[in-house]
């Protein structure tokens, strides 16, 4: 059985919810594509290019 993974299309971080824990969307995707995992966003080009400021796994891409 596959597991349907969710994704919040406002921030993009992955949800195990009904509910964003992140910014309290419920609009949720499970089509994304890619993951990108921050640990320090202070000192990530990644995550200043994602425009993400808190640590934790987010989706590339969220359809």
């Amino acid at each position: 059985m596959k597991k349907d993974i969710k994704v919040c299309r406002k921030c993009r971080v992955f949800v195990s919810g009904k509910q964003c824990a992140v910014c309290g969307e419920s609009d949720l995707s499970s089509t994304w594509a890619g993951i990108a995992i921050v640990i320090n966003p202070n000192k990530s080009e990644v995550s200043k290019k994602m425009g993400v400021d808190l640590p934790g796994k987010y989706a590339l891409k969220v359809r």
